[in-house]
Order: C-alpha cells, then sequence, then structure tokens
C-alpha cells in the first residue's frame, strides 16, 4: 500500500468511476471490497457517500497485472 505525503493531492473516485475503471458492476465492487484484498471505501461524510482513493485502487489494479503475468 502507498504511503501518503502530506503535500500530496489525493483524489477521491466515486464507486461508478471505480466500476468502469474495472468494467466491473457495482455488486461485483461492494463483493471485492468485501472479501478481496482491495482498497476499503472511506467515507464522505454523512450518510452513505463513500469514495476511493484512486492511487491505492490503481496500486490494486497494477498488482494483478503482476499475478496475471
Amino acid at each position: 500500500m502507498e504511503i501518503v505525503r502530506p503535500n500530496q493531492d489525493i483524489q477521491i473516485v466515486r464507486p461508478s468511476q471505480v466500476c468502469k475503471m474495472l468494467q466491473i458492476s457495482r455488486a461485483t465492487l461492494w463483493r471485492r471490497t468485501k472479501t478481496e484484498n482491495f482498497p476499503k471505501s472511506i467515507s464522505l461524510g454523512g450518510g452513505t457517500a463513500v469514495g476511493y482513493i484512486k492511487s491505492e485502487v490503481e496500486q490494486w489494479i497494477l498488482s494483478q497485472r503482476k499475478k496475471a503475468t
């Protein structure tokens, strides 16, 4: 997992954006979040709004590519 530096911009992506990045359904995203070594969602405040740290999702994608080769 990547260490975030204080002066580094953190980009948050919403679940719909993560689904597009991975070409998966929202149900598959939630399943991966719960059962696989997938980055956990973070609360965006009040209620049900959540997001993912973009660099963590990108790091996970790279790790999956390394496993496949």
